[in-house]
């Protein structure tokens, strides 16, 4: 299952909240508020998430209380596993027409959020198994020509290897079917470099 990060939900609340003219409270799968509008209610839990979650269905809250504020709380679903909760301040006849819309938007952000994360990783695999591959001292085993084939590798096989260095964009339009690493990792400042086998 996923797991909401608060450094996301926080994320995420800043950015509904320059289009929703409401406080935002995003919590994780226990009901605790791990992103907020409002900063000082951060690591408390929520009464109405904690129903929302139990529930499964949005919980409205009709009256200010000691941990909860009125508005309404939507969980957030992903893959049939509840990840956390959507909460929007407010009068309830004013969040309400807001619930799935906002709810919605949160797990677009998640889902995209999610898909980066799985292409960053990727890349890093390919860079790491790139950088195994040059190296003169690395002993071609078994498992490592496995992890080869998956990106299209002979290892058994002599190979070539073209190396593009380019300020900009390569264009890969006559390249497409060859496998291909990027020289360098994306946090470190160089020429896009492209290695194709």
């Amino acid at each position: 299952m996923y797991k909401l990060t608060a450094d996301l939900a926080q994320m995420i609340v800043n950015k509904m909240m320059k289009d929703i003219p409401y406080n935002i409270n995003i919590m994780d799968k226990n009901g605790v508020i791990i992103g907020s509008g409002n900063k000082e209610r951060i690591g408390i839990l929520h009464h109405g998430a904690v129903d929302a979650i139990r529930y499964r269905k949005a919980v409205e809250i009709k009256k200010d209380e000691e941990f909860v504020k009125k508005g309404i709380n939507l969980p957030i679903e992903m893959n049939g596993d509840i990840i956390g909760v959507v909460g929007i301040s407010g009068e309830i006849g004013e969040t309400r027409p807001f619930g799935n819309l906002v709810r919605s938007t949160v797990i677009l952000l998640i889902e995209q959020s999610v898909a980066l994360e799985k292409a960053n990783q990727e890349e890093k695999r390919k860079y790491d198994l790139f950088n195994r591959i040059m190296d003169t001292d690395t002993l071609y085993t078994k498992e490592l020509a496995e992890q080869a084939k998956v990106y299209g590798l002979e290892l058994n096989k002599p190979s070539q290897i073209v190396y593009v260095e380019s300020q900009s964009n390569i264009d890969e339009i006559n390249l497409n079917d060859l496998p291909t690493f990027n020289g360098f990792p994306k946090e470190v400042s160089h020429p896009q470099g492209m290695c194709r086998a």
